[in-house]
């Protein structure tokens, strides 16, 4: 069984990996033939997993990952144990990704945000640059999520609703959105950088598995 399949089968049976690094994902937005994973297994169990697609821009072959996908990088298995154990782990675990990767010209990948520790890629020539990720957690809670707001933010939500009279609503078609999403990049005067069919099979492949929801503000 060949490592993409192995993959796959991963993919597919483990809980705590990333919507984006999920196989299923992968193929509606990279393609089934445009991307790949680095594996790496202790006593016959995933212990460590890498998805990535190549291409080429110009005469650079490009690692890194698919449009509209938010974070890639590596997924490692938590383990217990003392700290400098579990470091120690992860640094074998991170090199034998990286002994996995394919030859590359120039490698770009945004990670998830709870991998803190990249020290074994800086070792093997790596650069990275510091980003922030604000979660909101328990969004089913309207009242709690309001109330985490400072209170400039909830002045401009009640401005907006009150004085412009926007709403929120989550019943509008994927055109809809097609169509706001061009008037977003025109104002800008950029293009946008993916087709609506683009658009269109990522959305079929998510609504397939019910992980996908629009929310779309209007006036009257």
């Amino acid at each position: 069984m060949d490592t993409k399949t192995q993959y796959r089968e991963f993919s597919r049976s483990e809980p705590s990996l990333p919507i984006f690094s999920r196989d299923w994902w992968l193929d509606a937005t990279a393609g089934p033939d445009h991307w790949n994973a680095a594996l790496v297994k202790k006593g016959g169990q995933v212990a460590a997993a890498m998805p990535y697609t190549t291409y080429r821009r110009y005469w650079l072959k490009v690692m890194g990952q698919p449009a509209l996908t938010q974070k890639l990088g590596p997924w490692l298995r938590l383990t217990e144990g003392k700290p400098a154990t579990r470091l120690a782990g992860e640094k074998d675990l991170m090199q034998g990704l990286i002994d996995q990767l394919p030859r590359f010209d120039y490698f770009t990948q945004n990670w998830h945000h709870s991998r803190t520790n990249w020290l074994p890629f800086a070792w093997n020539g790596f650069h990275q640059t510091t980003r922030y990720t604000y979660v909101l957690n328990q969004l089913q809670d309207a009242d709690k999520l309001w109330a985490g707001f400072d209170n400039a933010t909830r002045a401009e939500c009640k401005k907006a609703q009150g004085r412009f009279n926007l709403t929120v609503r989550d019943d509008l078609p994927l055109d809809a959105f097609l169509a706001l999403n061009r008037m977003t990049f025109a104002r800008q005067r950029m293009e946008v950088p993916y087709s609506d069919a683009f658009v269109r099979r990522l959305d079929a492949a998510c609504a397939e598995r019910g992980c996908r929801k629009f929310f779309i503000a209007v006036d009257p």
